[in-house]
């Protein structure tokens, strides 16, 4: 199991990564044909980083469950 700190900094990370993309679209939205490929590629990436920030919030999440449950087995 990852430690907290590893999965805060990799979601910071990620949440970084999205707002980057998420500006390219908004700073990009209404060029050319070539400018709607690079878009259609930036939206794909969009997806995968919601999914990954979504996935390592879950991680938090559940760490911060477990952590919090006192321990049963003394």
């Amino acid at each position: 199991m990852r430690l907290k700190v590893e999965i805060e900094a990799e979601l910071t990370k990620e949440r970084n990564r999205l707002k980057g993309l998420e500006k390219e679209v908004a700073d990009n939205d209404d060029r050319g044909i070539d400018r709607y490929m690079f878009l259609s590629s930036i939206k794909q990436l969009l997806e995968g980083a919601k999914i990954r920030v979504s996935d390592l919030e879950e991680e938090l999440e559940q760490y911060t469950k477990n952590s919090a449950t006192p321990n049963m087995t003394l």
